[in-house]
């Protein structure tokens, strides 16, 4: 009998990204295995793959005006008995949950089926859906030990599944990713980015520290929607060499042609980072809970791999000064070896390997009973 898997994943690229990296991987083993996403709003999700089966569901997080939790509250109840529905006519074995309020719905529904269920918490600061619904999971998987501490003797050190592009075997070579977008192959490149939705803080800090990116230096910069065009003017003018784009979905290429990195510090980023050994100047958002900055600054701290700035942080010449002390080569060198060092000795479980280990047990709980 076929197996049959339903991943709740929806909202940023941070919660979608692992959890269609991880169902690639699962059906690539297995194809007699069946993945089903189950979310509010993944028809019209520009992050999400629609070659995965999916079936969208109602949803609503709570927010901060207590007038409109009725309405919250009501979408919530819609969206589990939709869920309720479909995990019932599919006969789901187990359902995989990666946070956010997408997905508060569908494991609602399992818990309420006793469909067993695992969460991925990939942040250093549970989200509040993860926390809600840790205490029934059969286990959680959690990318750092705070988030491990904080939910309980169930958690177990993973890894964020990456995207098929990211395997050792297809990523390219450090030159053939700068040619890639027409750089120089020996030259040392800069990458920024602020997430699938782009940064405005992280671009006009840019465009304002032109004058202290160093000659012998290029750029791969991805500026989010509507603004490349204008960035691209700034760095020809300051006669900065440039890759300038609003998007960019093979990004594997990206960290492959950068010796350092200039982004916010999703959970998507970082495992990224560790995985290509780019150190990083993290900008954390500043918003959802502040997650971002714990996670950059547990990072950080463990590896010596990189430095954060916070928003808050970014008075007067605050930027600049810390940008001087990381173009340097010798201090790039130094956080590239702290970073390979750190990844070489983590202990970190595969979280793949870890849900196809779950399978096979299920099987064999039902051949005993």
């Amino acid at each position: 009998m076929k197996k049959k898997i339903v991943i709740a994943a929806g909202g940023t690229g941070g919660h979608l990204f692992p959890a269609q990296a991880l169902a690639q991987k699962i059906v690539e083993a297995d194809p007699e295995i069946e993945i089903y996403f189950l979310a509010s709003h993944l028809s019209s999700n520009p992050n999400f793959q629609r070659t995965f089966a999916f079936v969208d569901i109602v949803s609503s997080t709570l927010g901060k005006n207590p007038l409109m939790w009725p309405f919250a509250l009501a979408k919530l109840f819609w969206g589990t008995l939709e869920a309720l529905y479909v995990l019932a006519r599919l006969k789901a074995d187990l359902v995989i949950g990666f946070g956010s309020f997408h997905t508060a719905p569908v494991l609602a529904a399992a818990r309420r089926l006793k469909i067993p269920y695992i969460l991925h918490e990939s942040n250093a600061i549970p989200g509040k859906v993860t926390k809600l619904f840790s205490k029934k999971a059969k286990w959680c998987g959690c990318f750092f030990k705070s988030a491990a501490a904080m939910l309980g003797p169930t958690s177990r050190m993973v890894n964020v599944p990456l995207r098929d592009q990211f395997q050792k075997d297809k990523m390219a070579s450090c030159q053939d990713a700068r040619l890639h977008y027409g750089l120089d192959p020996e030259k040392m490149t800069l990458l920024i980015f602020g997430g699938s939705q782009g940064a405005k803080k992280i671009n006009e800090l840019m465009v304002q520290n032109l004058a202290v990116i160093p000659a012998d230096f290029q750029i791969i910069h991805f500026t989010g929607l509507n603004k490349a065009e204008s960035i691209a003017e700034c760095y020809k003018k300051a006669k900065i060499s440039a890759f300038v784009a609003e998007f960019e979905p093979e990004m594997a290429y990206a960290w492959a042609a950068a010796d350092l990195a200039i982004c916010r510090a999703g959970a998507g980023a970082i495992a990224e980072s560790l995985s290509c050994q780019v150190p990083c100047l993290f900008i954390p958002y500043p918003f959802a809970y502040n997650h971002q900055e714990t996670n950059a600054r547990n990072l950080v701290a463990e590896s010596q791999c990189g430095s954060v700035i916070c928003e808050r942080e970014l008075q007067g010449d605050a930027f600049e000064k810390k940008l001087k002390i990381l173009l340097n080569k010798e201090q790039i060198r130094s956080m590239k070896h702290n970073l390979s060092a750190y990844v070489e000795h983590s202990d970190m479980l595969d979280f793949y390997t870890e849900v196809m280990h779950e399978l096979e047990g299920g099987k064999d709980e039902r051949k005993d009973s």
